[in-house]
């Protein structure tokens, strides 16, 4: 009684070849994947349905990731601007540059905001941000689909000894002088955000007291597609 007791609480004599012989059928591995068939093709359609639509590590593939241009034109009120922002804020999508001034038309503001995503991304941005109330259209573009433009302030010490060095390198980047006092001068550059960085880096020798930089604004190429416009409803 006590030997078959022991033999049932085991599973009995055959146990441990059933126990074996289980994983032939379908059983989860230890690596939590079916085992496949002894059948090739079997085997790499399997592989290629599991792998199909991920990349490594079995993660949904996405499409590449660039600096979008979204440009929002909506009513010129506090409350639609608010709407537009917190849209974005709930996206948590990263943005390189926002900025915000007057519309086209009068009583409008035009939001530009350059954030780093795919396409899917910013189109799905820009439909969400078209069902907020406030907003009249949302359009959207590749960065490198158009022209983008910031304008910055760097004000300098100003030395005798360095003004003739400081005028060539504002002619090299084609920047200008817009302020200047015995004390300080105050140069303009524009260009792209790149460029811009550019200029700031060469005056860091010169002794940098200030930056105030704008922001990218953008338009799509006059010879590309206009952009993906979403019109408010």
């Amino acid at each position: 009684m006590a030997r078959g007791a022991r033999l049932r609480a085991r599973g009995g004599p055959g146990a441990g070849r059933r126990r074996a012989g289980a994983g032939a059928r379908g059983v989860r591995d230890r690596a939590g994947g079916e085992r496949l068939p002894d059948d090739p093709a079997r085997r790499h359609a399997l592989r290629a349905d599991r792998g199909g639509a991920r990349g490594h590590g079995g993660r949904l593939k996405r499409g590449r990731r660039v600096a979008q241009a979204v440009s929002i034109l909506l009513n010129q009120e506090l409350l639609a601007l608010e709407r537009a922002v917190g849209e974005l804020r709930r996206r948590n999508l990263p943005i390189e540059s926002i900025t915000v001034g007057p519309g086209e038309a009068p009583g409008t503001s035009c939001l530009t905001v350059i954030l780093s995503t795919d396409e899917a991304g910013a189109d799905m941005t820009a439909k969400k941000l078209n069902k907020l109330s406030g907003v009249r259209e949302v359009k959207h573009f590749p960065l490198d689909d158009g022209v983008a433009r910031e304008v910055a302030l760097i004000k300098l010490g100003a030395t005798e000894q360095h003004h003739a060095e400081l005028l060539d390198v504002c002619e090299l980047f084609k920047a200008t002088v817009v302020d200047e006092t015995p004390d300080a001068v105050i140069v303009q550059v524009a260009g792209t955000g790149s460029f811009v960085l550019a200029f700031i880096r060469a005056l860091e020798r010169f002794g940098i007291l200030e930056v105030a930089r704008s922001g990218s604004v953008a338009l799509p190429r006059v010879s590309a597609d206009a952009g993906a416009a979403t019109p408010a409803p």
